[in-house]
């Protein structure tokens, strides 16, 4: 079975008059399937207002189902069912935009032991575990100075050694390096690697497009729905359709089909510099320069 499954998942936002009647149901979801195996690195994709965010809400039941189903190993979302919120949110944490947002403790210590003590996990487990995710985060030697004194990628590191310090089996990282200097992203970036080579599942949120091209599949959302889905040379090999949902392929990616478009005999699925060059080598010296 999935780690996780959901099933025709509706999120709606309503509309109300004056006299607080629904005038109009606007669908922030609307019929979403999608399967995720353990140990999966999944990317979604999508425009601001596409609901990509509500969905990664709801896969830590930070929001309920108006209508369909959200499964999370082998658990179901129900608001009204206190102890499966529990369990989901233990299996499934979540890193935002904004690491202010979910930092919480008066030193970067205390913050990253926030999750565990609220499970009731044991004093002594919970210092080990701070210490070992802070280093592993490389934050060790900053964990008794205040989290307003670090850097939005600094911030990032803690957020994350706090969720791993409950031990998830999944994170789901929302425009996590939306924030973020060049630096900052591609330090998170890196983790992100890191972690998923270890086994963990990944659900990665984002619209820079770069940042995908090694996950194991990509959804594409637009306007609450699943506009296209696959691998990243599957999805990105249709820039057409990626164009018309507001998104630009990468832009190794554009180069390759700007290329193509000018008589050239490339491929555009290609993702990474390295191959650009090589394929583009072996075509120039294979085929020659176009006819004028």
């Amino acid at each position: 079975m999935s780690f996780i499954k959901v099933k025709n998942l509706i999120h709606k936002f309503n509309i109300y008059d004056e006299q607080k009647n629904i005038i109009e149901d606007n669908y922030a979801l609307n019929d979403i399937s999608i399967d995720i195996n353990k140990g999966e690195y999944i990317a979604i994709l999508g425009h601001n207002g596409s609901g990509k965010s509500t969905l990664a809400r709801h896969l830590n039941n930070l929001l309920f189902p108006d209508g369909g189903s959200v499964w999370i190993n082998e658990i179901e979302s129900n608001a009204e069912d206190y102890l499966s919120t529990c369990e989901i949110r233990k299996n499934v944490g979540m890193v935002f935009q904004n690491p202010d947002n979910q930092i919480v403790g008066t030193t970067v210590e205390e913050d990253t032991a926030f999750g565990p003590e609220n499970l009731c996990m044991n004093p002594d487990i919970i210092k080990k575990n701070v210490y070992k995710c802070l280093k592993n985060m490389n934050m060790e030697k900053y964990r008794f100075k205040s989290p307003s004194r670090l850097s939005g990628g600094q911030k990032q590191r803690v957020a994350i050694a706090g969720i791993l310090a409950m031990h998830p089996q999944c994170i789901v990282f929302d425009e996590a390096t939306a924030m973020l200097d060049p630096q900052g992203r591609a330090e998170i970036m890196g983790i992100i690697s890191e972690l998923h080579n270890e086994g963990m599942t990944i659900v990665h949120i984002t619209h820079f497009m770069e940042e995908v091209v090694n996950a194991d599949r990509i959804f594409v959302m637009d306007k609450g729905k699943i506009l296209l889905q696959g691998t990243p040379k599957e999805v990105f090999g249709k820039s057409d359709v990626i164009q018309k949902a507001g998104l630009e392929v990468p832009l190794i990616t554009d180069i390759a089909i700007r290329l193509k478009e000018d008589g050239y005999d490339m491929p555009i699925d290609i993702l990474d510099v390295e191959h650009f060059v090589e394929i583009f080598i072996e075509k120039l010296y294979k085929n020659g320069m176009p006819e004028e």
